[in-house]
């Protein structure tokens, strides 16, 4: 597989490189570290030549990529190209990845600005929407709850009928400790989430006046998404053969954080649709909601539905 991993010289650049590393193996995978150096501003009064300026940057570039190669394994080193762009992170790292013919492009939540450690940057956000191959936004999880291994969750809307999602991930080099599990989250039947107090009363008065079939269509609508899960489950790497699909009822992008807390998942694994740019990775869907919000890295696939 070849990966373009963008790097900035800051931790979060630094931890795409680190996340990515779980995923890769040095026998089979090509990587690229794409690099844009800043404009240089010199003090007013100075008037630097053009080449002493591009001098500068290509420095710049340089200390940053050597930086980034030693922090990838040494054996891999060879096989690393080093790109060091022209254009801003949001444009250049698009536009690196199309020509590199990246088939993974992977970003750090956060550069070097000064916004929270967990909050998806406009750099991320910008390259997630604009790139049609997949993007991991990686991010370092502050506490790991449990020793258990490297655990990854995949959440579903439907079930995707390309295969192009479970090939991608069969090409992934998971790790000996790796756990996969798929979600689906079904609308909550009173179509609104209540404080479990109320939910009780108002459960006790649905239930008198919906009939049983009713609640029962309802159920059985739970379980035919487990089921489908189950099926789905068969077509993806053996990650996801060791435990059950789970199907809660909610609001999707809330459970879908819940669980990332609740279960200590490493990786979460979401997808678009297939529409354009913009409104696969809109303002306020799912996916841009679990991206921005979760505190685990995220592997966006395009083209497959987290609504």
């Amino acid at each position: 597989m070849r990966v373009l991993i963008g790097v900035d010289g800051s931790e979060g650049g630094w931890e795409g490189i680190y996340q990515a590393s779980k995923l890769l193996s040095g026998d089979r995978d090509q990587i690229a570290l794409y690099y844009s150096p800043p404009q240089i501003v010199f003090k007013r009064g100075v008037s630097p030549s053009g080449d002493m300026i591009e001098r500068t940057r290509t420095s710049l570039a340089d200390n940053v990529l050597d930086e980034a190669l030693q922090r990838l394994p040494t054996a891999w080193h060879k096989q690393v190209e080093k790109i060091i762009g022209q254009q801003k992170p949001r444009e250049g790292i698009p536009a690196a990845a199309e020509s590199w013919k990246a088939e993974l492009v992977v970003v750090g939540a956060r550069g070097s600005s000064t916004q929270s450690r967990t909050a998806m940057g406009s750099v991320a956000r910008a390259i997630v929407r604009s790139t049609s191959v997949p993007v991991m936004v990686a991010r370092k999880k502050l506490a790991k709850q449990t020793d258990g291994g490297y655990r990854v969750l995949m959440g579903l809307d439907v079930i995707p009928q390309s295969k192009a999602p479970a090939e991608f991930l069969a090409r992934c080099s998971w790790p000996q400790q790796a756990s996969g599990r798929l979600l689906h989250v079904i609308e909550p039947m009173l179509g609104a989430e209540l404080p479990e107090w109320l939910e009780v009363k108002a459960r006790q008065s649905r239930d008198e006046a919906l009939s049983q079939a009713w609640i029962a269509e309802y159920q059985a609508e739970k379980r035919q998404k487990y089921d489908e899960l189950a099926e789905y489950a068969k077509q993806l790497p053996a990650i996801f053969h060791q435990q059950s699909p789970i199907v809660l009822e909610g609001f999707a992008a809330e459970k879908i954080l819940e669980t990332i807390q609740a279960d200590d998942i490493d990786l979460l694994i979401v997808g678009t649709r297939d529409l354009g740019a913009w409104q696969r990775f809109m303002l306020g869907s799912t996916a841009e909601k679990v991206v921005q919000q979760a505190t685990c890295s995220v592997l966006v696939l395009h083209h497959f539905a987290t609504k």
